[in-house]
């Protein structure tokens, strides 16, 4: 049977898993997600480049750029697992729109 790991796993900006329940101590154990260095400088690296994309995403949209479309594709497709260490891009996703929704909704909710 398939589980989804987010349920069992959480990576941070670094790079390290760290276990929810476990089977997710387990995983991190059995599989050595956190010995093996490369890996964790690859999730730590993708998720630099994730706020990078975004921050990208972003001068786009200011600039009205034709880049729009290709910027955000990019970051639907690793918000949908389809590159790789796609858990920590999600992760620096979920935390830049945390930081980023009250300034929009601030934005949205004055009066002109």
């Amino acid at each position: 049977m398939l589980q989804d790991p987010e349920k069992h796993l959480s990576v941070d900006d670094t790079g390290i898993f760290e276990a929810k329940t476990p089977e997710g101590r387990t995983c991190i154990e059995i599989f050595g997600l956190n010995v093996r260095e490369a890996l964790v400088e690859c999730r730590k690296a993708t998720y630099g480049e994730t706020k990078d994309k975004i921050i990208l995403l972003l001068q786009a949209l200011h600039d009205n750029s034709t880049e729009i479309g290709s910027r955000l594709s990019e970051l639907l497709d690793i918000k949908g697992g389809k590159k790789p260490y796609s858990a920590p891009a999600r992760v620096a996703i979920q935390k830049e729109y945390e930081i980023l929704k009250p300034a929009f909704d601030h934005l949205f909710d004055q009066t002109i």
